[in-house]
């Protein structure tokens, strides 16, 4: 009995503290302990980006957000930290990108960035199965999430430049992943 409560205890707090979330092609709906928010999205492009240590790697492009979640392979996982990977590939695809504020609660992040002047969030999260990034050009998802303490962007102050890229498809010039085959690692390159 002693050893059952001891592994119970600990699974009960990480239910409670990991968002979970419903993607399809055309909506997301995140529910954390305190607050929920759902999007349909508009105008959107599907790609499903994969590589030798992806699995379901899915990457959906809005008006108003730029989606990516990404599964490894149960013989893989990420060479260093899955948020630290993405803010370094917006670095490199956004000019002069600068931190302007952060937010965090449970296991969804939130930063705000400006690039020349423009502003956009990016909200990181994982789910249990796999790490979700999201860019937020317009606010409306960094607002709710951080229950109003992040605020909506005005239009004129909305960064113009969408993402296009994929981190996934980025892998062959970055080695983001590496095998724990037998446990030895080895960086993959795909």
């Amino acid at each position: 009995m002693r050893y059952l409560s001891f592994t119970v205890l600990p699974l009960l707090f990480i239910g409670c503290a990991t968002p979970n979330h419903t993607l399809t092609e055309q909506s997301i709906t995140i529910n954390t302990a305190t607050v929920e928010y759902s999007k349909k999205f508009q105008n959107q492009t599907i790609t499903y980006p994969h590589t030798s240590c992806v699995q379901n790697g899915i990457a959906i492009k809005s008006d108003e957000l730029s989606l990516e979640k990404i599964v490894t392979k149960p013989n893989c996982q990420w060479s260093g930290s899955a948020t630290g990977f993405y803010k370094d590939f917006l670095a490199k695809n956004f000019t002069n990108l600068k931190l302007v504020d952060r937010y965090s609660k449970d296991t969804i992040e939130i930063y705000q960035y400006d690039s020349q002047g423009k502003v956009f969030y990016f909200i990181s999260y994982y789910d249990g199965k796999g790490d979700i990034f999201i860019l937020d050009y317009v606010g409306n998802m960094a607002t709710i999430l951080s229950q109003n303490k992040l605020k909506t962007i005005e239009k004129s102050n909305q960064v113009g430049t969408r993402l296009s890229k994929s981190l996934i498809t980025n892998t062959p010039f970055v080695s983001y992943f590496q095998s724990t085959k037998d446990n030895a690692e080895e960086v993959l390159i795909p």
